[in-house]
Protein backbone atom coordinates (compact mmCIF):
# COMPACT_ATOMS: atom_id res chain seq x y z
CA UNK A 1 0.00 0.00 0.00
CA UNK A 2 1.15 3.30 -1.20
CA UNK A 3 -1.51 5.60 0.56
CA UNK A 4 0.22 6.19 3.42
CA UNK A 5 3.02 7.57 1.72
CA UNK A 6 1.05 9.32 -0.38
CA UNK A 7 -0.78 11.10 2.34
CA UNK A 8 3.19 12.16 3.70
CA UNK A 9 3.64 14.08 0.39
CA UNK A 10 0.23 15.63 0.88
CA UNK A 11 -1.50 13.85 -2.17
CA UNK A 12 -4.98 12.40 -1.92
CA UNK A 13 -5.07 8.78 -3.12
CA UNK A 14 -7.47 8.01 -6.36
CA UNK A 15 -8.83 4.02 -5.87
CA UNK A 16 -11.90 3.10 -7.29
CA UNK A 17 -12.95 -0.60 -9.02
CA UNK A 18 -16.23 -1.09 -11.02
CA UNK A 19 -17.85 -4.09 -12.52
CA UNK A 20 -17.89 -4.10 -16.26
CA UNK A 21 -18.63 -7.65 -16.66
CA UNK A 22 -21.86 -8.90 -18.92
CA UNK A 23 -22.52 -5.35 -19.96
CA UNK A 24 -22.59 -4.96 -24.41
CA UNK A 25 -20.99 -1.58 -24.01
CA UNK A 26 -19.34 0.69 -21.60
CA UNK A 27 -18.92 4.67 -22.35
CA UNK A 28 -15.88 5.99 -20.77
CA UNK A 29 -15.41 9.93 -20.37
CA UNK A 30 -12.58 11.54 -18.87
CA UNK A 31 -12.75 15.31 -17.67
CA UNK A 32 -9.50 16.18 -16.39
CA UNK A 33 -7.05 18.90 -16.29
CA UNK A 34 -3.26 18.27 -15.53
CA UNK A 35 -2.46 15.09 -15.15
CA UNK A 36 -0.17 12.03 -15.93
CA UNK A 37 -2.57 9.54 -17.81
CA UNK A 38 -1.95 5.90 -18.52
CA UNK A 39 -5.00 3.65 -20.20
CA UNK A 40 -4.26 0.20 -19.78
CA UNK A 41 -5.59 -3.18 -21.27
CA UNK A 42 -6.40 -5.45 -18.71
CA UNK A 43 -7.19 -9.04 -18.11
CA UNK A 44 -9.60 -8.62 -15.16
CA UNK A 45 -13.54 -8.03 -15.27
CA UNK A 46 -13.23 -5.05 -13.54
CA UNK A 47 -12.21 -1.63 -14.75
CA UNK A 48 -9.98 0.19 -11.64
CA UNK A 49 -8.93 3.62 -11.33
CA UNK A 50 -5.80 4.22 -9.22
CA UNK A 51 -3.49 7.12 -8.79
CA UNK A 52 -3.15 10.40 -6.72
CA UNK A 53 -3.61 14.44 -6.95
CA UNK A 54 -1.70 17.41 -5.70
CA UNK A 55 -4.76 19.53 -3.37
CA UNK A 56 -2.83 22.63 -4.02
CA UNK A 57 -3.88 22.04 -7.68
CA UNK A 58 -7.26 20.16 -8.03
CA UNK A 59 -9.53 20.50 -5.62
CA UNK A 60 -11.56 16.95 -6.03
CA UNK A 61 -11.46 14.08 -8.44
CA UNK A 62 -14.71 12.21 -8.58
CA UNK A 63 -15.49 9.24 -10.41
CA UNK A 64 -19.77 8.47 -11.36
CA UNK A 65 -20.90 5.21 -12.76
CA UNK A 66 -24.78 5.00 -14.25
CA UNK A 67 -26.26 1.43 -15.24
CA UNK A 68 -28.69 1.19 -17.55
CA UNK A 69 -30.12 -2.02 -19.49
CA UNK A 70 -26.61 -3.32 -20.85
CA UNK A 71 -25.01 -0.33 -21.08
CA UNK A 72 -22.70 1.06 -18.00
CA UNK A 73 -21.45 4.61 -17.97
CA UNK A 74 -17.87 5.71 -16.37
CA UNK A 75 -17.94 9.64 -15.82
CA UNK A 76 -14.38 10.87 -14.17
CA UNK A 77 -14.21 14.35 -13.77
CA UNK A 78 -11.50 16.49 -12.11
CA UNK A 79 -12.57 20.03 -10.50
CA UNK A 80 -11.25 23.85 -10.26
CA UNK A 81 -7.68 23.20 -11.18
CA UNK A 82 -5.57 26.53 -9.59
CA UNK A 83 -2.45 27.24 -9.73
CA UNK A 84 -2.28 26.58 -13.29
CA UNK A 85 0.92 28.56 -14.08
CA UNK A 86 2.75 25.56 -12.55
CA UNK A 87 1.99 21.97 -14.55
CA UNK A 88 1.80 19.33 -11.85
CA UNK A 89 3.09 16.78 -14.20
CA UNK A 90 5.20 14.77 -11.67
CA UNK A 91 2.77 14.68 -8.84
CA UNK A 92 -1.06 14.07 -10.15
CA UNK A 93 -1.50 10.29 -11.91
CA UNK A 94 -4.04 7.97 -12.84
CA UNK A 95 -4.08 5.00 -14.19
CA UNK A 96 -6.95 3.23 -15.45
CA UNK A 97 -7.33 -0.20 -16.33
CA UNK A 98 -9.90 -1.26 -19.00
CA UNK A 99 -10.96 -4.80 -19.60
CA UNK A 100 -10.49 -6.26 -23.00
CA UNK A 101 -13.62 -8.20 -23.14
CA UNK A 102 -16.04 -5.19 -23.15
CA UNK A 103 -16.67 -2.73 -25.71
CA UNK A 104 -15.71 0.81 -25.31
CA UNK A 105 -16.91 4.02 -26.45
CA UNK A 106 -14.11 6.69 -25.20
CA UNK A 107 -14.67 9.98 -24.86
CA UNK A 108 -11.70 11.81 -23.22
CA UNK A 109 -11.40 15.48 -23.02
CA UNK A 110 -8.26 16.55 -21.74
CA UNK A 111 -6.07 19.83 -20.64
CA UNK A 112 -2.33 19.35 -20.30
CA UNK A 113 -1.73 16.08 -20.54
CA UNK A 114 1.27 13.75 -19.81
CA UNK A 115 -0.48 10.98 -21.75
CA UNK A 116 0.34 7.04 -22.59
CA UNK A 117 -2.75 4.94 -24.14
CA UNK A 118 -2.12 1.30 -24.70
CA UNK A 119 -4.93 0.40 -26.68
CA UNK A 120 -4.03 -2.85 -27.61
CA UNK A 121 -6.81 -5.23 -27.80
CA UNK A 122 -9.78 -2.81 -26.67
CA UNK A 123 -12.26 -3.37 -28.47
CA UNK A 124 -13.41 0.39 -29.45
CA UNK A 125 -16.45 1.29 -31.46
CA UNK A 126 -15.19 4.89 -31.34
CA UNK A 127 -12.45 7.02 -29.12
CA UNK A 128 -12.63 11.09 -29.12
CA UNK A 129 -9.71 12.48 -27.80
CA UNK A 130 -9.34 16.21 -27.02
CA UNK A 131 -6.20 17.77 -25.50
CA UNK A 132 -4.68 20.71 -24.90
CA UNK A 133 -1.55 20.42 -23.87
CA UNK A 134 1.61 17.75 -23.87
CA UNK A 135 2.95 14.74 -24.84
CA UNK A 136 0.78 12.11 -25.43
CA UNK A 137 1.58 8.09 -27.35
CA UNK A 138 -1.19 5.86 -28.35
CA UNK A 139 -0.06 2.61 -28.84
CA UNK A 140 -1.33 -0.52 -30.65
CA UNK A 141 1.63 -3.36 -29.68
CA UNK A 142 0.13 -6.04 -30.71
CA UNK A 143 -3.03 -6.66 -33.46
CA UNK A 144 -6.29 -5.75 -32.05
CA UNK A 145 -10.05 -6.35 -32.76
CA UNK A 146 -10.36 -2.68 -34.58
CA UNK A 147 -11.61 0.82 -33.81
CA UNK A 148 -14.09 1.65 -36.02
CA UNK A 149 -13.16 5.62 -36.17
CA UNK A 150 -10.30 7.41 -33.91
CA UNK A 151 -10.53 11.30 -33.75
CA UNK A 152 -7.51 13.30 -32.21
CA UNK A 153 -7.98 17.11 -31.38
CA UNK A 154 -5.07 18.78 -30.04
CA UNK A 155 -3.93 22.45 -29.54
CA UNK A 156 -0.64 22.33 -28.86
CA UNK A 157 0.06 18.98 -28.05
CA UNK A 158 2.11 16.45 -29.43
CA UNK A 159 0.97 12.87 -30.56
CA UNK A 160 2.75 9.67 -31.19
CA UNK A 161 0.75 7.17 -32.79
CA UNK A 162 3.10 3.67 -32.40
CA UNK A 163 2.18 0.89 -34.66
CA UNK A 164 -0.90 1.76 -36.21
CA UNK A 165 -0.78 -1.45 -38.84
CA UNK A 166 -1.87 -3.51 -35.95
CA UNK A 167 -4.77 -1.07 -34.89
CA UNK A 168 -7.49 -1.92 -37.44
CA UNK A 169 -8.44 1.42 -37.43
CA UNK A 170 -11.48 2.70 -39.87
CA UNK A 171 -11.19 5.98 -40.43
CA UNK A 172 -8.47 7.96 -38.43
CA UNK A 173 -8.69 12.48 -38.13
CA UNK A 174 -6.09 14.36 -36.50
CA UNK A 175 -6.67 17.42 -36.39
CA UNK A 176 -4.05 19.62 -34.51
CA UNK A 177 -2.70 23.65 -33.59
CA UNK A 178 0.80 24.21 -33.69
CA UNK A 179 1.98 20.45 -32.24
CA UNK A 180 4.03 17.51 -33.75
CA UNK A 181 2.74 14.75 -35.26
CA UNK A 182 4.75 11.06 -35.37
CA UNK A 183 2.74 8.09 -37.18
CA UNK A 184 4.62 4.61 -36.73
CA UNK A 185 2.96 2.65 -39.77
CA UNK A 186 4.42 -0.74 -38.49
CA UNK A 187 2.19 -3.94 -37.95
CA UNK A 188 0.22 -6.88 -39.38
CA UNK A 189 -1.53 -4.37 -41.87
CA UNK A 190 -5.31 -6.69 -42.75
CA UNK A 191 -6.80 -4.13 -44.39
CA UNK A 192 -6.28 0.08 -46.07
CA UNK A 193 -6.73 2.86 -43.71
CA UNK A 194 -7.81 6.61 -44.22
CA UNK A 195 -6.18 9.15 -42.37
CA UNK A 196 -7.48 12.86 -42.46
CA UNK A 197 -4.63 15.63 -41.15
CA UNK A 198 -6.02 19.19 -40.70
CA UNK A 199 -3.82 21.60 -38.70
CA UNK A 200 -1.12 23.93 -38.86
CA UNK A 201 1.57 21.45 -37.82
CA UNK A 202 4.84 22.17 -37.12
CA UNK A 203 6.01 18.95 -38.58
CA UNK A 204 4.72 15.25 -39.71
CA UNK A 205 6.98 12.66 -39.35
CA UNK A 206 6.05 9.16 -40.96
CA UNK A 207 7.44 5.53 -40.18
CA UNK A 208 6.71 3.63 -43.61
CA UNK A 209 7.41 -0.12 -44.09
CA UNK A 210 8.70 -0.76 -47.14
CA UNK A 211 5.95 -2.61 -48.43
CA UNK A 212 3.41 -0.56 -47.55
CA UNK A 213 1.72 2.02 -50.21
CA UNK A 214 1.13 5.49 -49.41
CA UNK A 215 -1.06 8.06 -51.20
CA UNK A 216 -0.21 11.68 -49.93
CA UNK A 217 -3.14 13.86 -50.86
CA UNK A 218 -2.31 17.43 -49.72
CA UNK A 219 -4.85 20.50 -50.09
CA UNK A 220 -2.92 23.59 -48.32
CA UNK A 221 -0.02 24.97 -47.78
CA UNK A 222 3.00 22.56 -47.25
CA UNK A 223 6.79 23.41 -46.91
CA UNK A 224 8.00 19.98 -48.15
CA UNK A 225 11.34 18.61 -48.96
CA UNK A 226 11.71 15.45 -51.22
CA UNK A 227 10.28 12.59 -49.91
CA UNK A 228 12.47 9.50 -50.79
CA UNK A 229 10.63 6.49 -52.48
CA UNK A 230 7.83 8.79 -53.71
CA UNK A 231 6.81 10.50 -56.59
CA UNK A 232 4.49 13.61 -57.96
CA UNK A 233 1.00 12.36 -58.64
CA UNK A 234 -2.68 14.37 -58.72
CA UNK A 235 -3.01 16.06 -55.93
CA UNK A 236 0.27 15.18 -53.99
CA UNK A 237 2.23 12.32 -53.78
CA UNK A 238 2.33 8.81 -54.53
CA UNK A 239 4.86 6.12 -52.92
CA UNK A 240 6.50 4.10 -55.66
CA UNK A 241 5.56 0.98 -55.05
CA UNK A 242 1.75 2.08 -54.31
CA UNK A 243 0.02 -0.25 -57.33
CA UNK A 244 1.80 -3.38 -56.03
CA UNK A 245 1.43 -2.81 -52.54
CA UNK A 246 -1.27 -5.21 -50.73
CA UNK A 247 -2.14 -2.82 -48.43
CA UNK A 248 -2.75 0.69 -48.95
CA UNK A 249 -2.86 4.13 -46.75
CA UNK A 250 -4.49 7.12 -47.80
CA UNK A 251 -3.37 10.34 -45.74
CA UNK A 252 -4.68 13.56 -46.64
CA UNK A 253 -3.50 17.15 -45.23
CA UNK A 254 -5.09 20.04 -45.14
CA UNK A 255 -3.97 23.18 -43.86
CA UNK A 256 -0.25 24.45 -43.22
CA UNK A 257 2.12 22.11 -42.42
CA UNK A 258 5.79 23.62 -42.01
CA UNK A 259 7.50 20.08 -42.57
CA UNK A 260 6.94 16.34 -43.80
CA UNK A 261 9.80 13.72 -42.47
CA UNK A 262 9.41 10.15 -43.94
CA UNK A 263 11.76 7.27 -43.43
CA UNK A 264 11.07 3.81 -44.83
CA UNK A 265 11.87 1.31 -42.50
CA UNK A 266 11.73 -2.84 -41.52
CA UNK A 267 8.54 -4.14 -40.31
CA UNK A 268 10.28 -4.38 -36.62
CA UNK A 269 11.95 -1.56 -37.06
CA UNK A 270 11.51 2.33 -36.15
CA UNK A 271 12.75 6.08 -36.80
CA UNK A 272 12.20 6.77 -32.69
Amino acid sequence: MLFPFVILLGLIPIQKSIDAKGYRKVNLQLEMGFFNLKLVPSKEKNITVEGEYDPDFTDSVKIYTNRYNDELKVHVRTYKEKNLKFKPKENQRMEIKLPIRVPYVLNCALGFTEGDFDLTGLRIQKADFSIGGGDVKINFIRSSPGIDTLNCQFGLANLTINRLGNSKIGFLKISSGLGRVKLDLRGKWKEDMEIDISSGLQSLELSVPYDLGIYLEIDGILNLKDLEGMEKAEGGYISKNFKDAKHRVHIKLEGALNQIDLDWVKGNESSW
